[in-house]
């Protein structure tokens, strides 16, 4: 804690925000292909649904160190930057109230950072 208590000042917060898509794309073929035990690419659009199901069934605050649980959520970088800030923004799937505050959550959290860095999709 004195560490981080010398570095305060002097900190910068950076994040890379990937294009939605490309991070799906990815997740599907570094945890569905490449690490799947089974060694049978699974259909990505079923994998991705499944995937997603399971992350809005745990939150991280249930499995802290399961982030494989939200790595296929459709909406993860605002569920990224908003659900530290608010448990409800864990699922607001059909809830366009709640998805709108977990944007405004999210964007005034990256709001704190110092560099974002946007990607695109190749």
């Amino acid at each position: 804690a004195q560490m981080l208590e010398s570095f305060r000042d002097d900190a910068v917060l950076a994040s890379i925000i990937r294009d939605p898509l490309d991070r799906l794309v990815s997740a599907h073929k570094f945890w569905g292909v490449l690490n799947n035990p089974s060694k049978n690419a699974p259909d990505p659009v079923k994998w991705l649904r499944n995937m997603d199901k399971r992350a809005r069934s745990r939150t991280m605050a249930q499995a802290p160190r399961d982030y494989l649980q939200q790595v296929a959520r459709n909406n993860f970088a605002v569920w990224k930057f908003a659900f530290s800030t608010d448990g409800r923004f864990h699922d607001c799937k059909g809830d366009a109230a709640c998805g709108r505050a977990a944007l405004q959550a999210a964007v005034a959290t990256l709001s704190k950072f110092h560099v974002l860095a946007p990607t695109t999709w190749q």
